[in-house]
């Protein structure tokens, strides 16, 4: 049987683990922005209306911008001919799309598919 004692411990002891628990709740969120200063000192003329603006590449205006001008990519090794099939997580997805599309301008007589099925998905097939 626990004495008075024990039980008054115990009761501190759960008390301070719950607002342990509860103390990264309560912080302050860390914006220290303050939204209620202008700091860009613009001044308004009136006209609200805006004109769409496309990406554009300022040393030559005829080309839209690529977001890959500057990267280097790297060399392709081709494989043998044949069939590729990628399947597995959904949040690589994107990248393997992009990776299957750009060996396949490359190397000619490869077909990859990509499919997205989840972690599982990829696993199972390699286990199968």
């Amino acid at each position: 049987m626990l004495t008075l004692d024990t039980k008054k411990k115990a009761i501190a002891l759960i008390a301070l683990m719950m607002v342990s628990a509860l103390a990264g709740c309560l912080g302050n969120d860390d914006d220290d922005t303050d939204d209620s200063s202008d700091t860009n000192n613009n001044t308004d003329t009136g006209d609200n209306t805006t004109t769409p603006v496309d990406p554009v590449d300022p040393v030559d205006p005829v080309d839209p911008v690529d977001p890959t001008d500057g990267i280097d990519v790297g060399t392709v090794t081709c494989g043998p001919d044949g069939s590729i099939k990628i399947a597995g997580s959904s949040t690589v997805l994107p990248l393997a799309e992009i990776w299957a599309e750009y060996y396949q301008e490359n190397c000619e007589g490869v077909t990859i598919t990509v499919e997205s099925g989840g972690s599982g998905g990829g696993a199972g097939r390699v286990c199968a």
